[in-house]
């Protein structure tokens, strides 16, 4: 893998709308992890899916 200079060495999760006591934070390397409080959820490979499944669960918590 070509490692270029300009790639920041720490990826930054943008300040996304709070839902509920979910959190995304990124999880090693490559990944990104969802947690309700301090228990982990999941983990997934893209940002956007950590988001879709929070989006998910808070929806059906919010409903049942």
């Amino acid at each position: 893998m070509i490692r270029h200079d300009w790639w920041p060495d720490e990826r930054k999760i943008r300040k996304y709308e709070k839902l509920g006591n979910f959190t995304i934070e990124t999880y090693g390397s490559k990944f990104y992890a969802l947690y309700e409080g301090d228990e982990l959820v999941c983990v997934t490979v893209y940002k956007i899916g950590a988001m879709e499944v929070m989006r998910k669960l808070y929806a059906a918590r919010k409903t049942g």
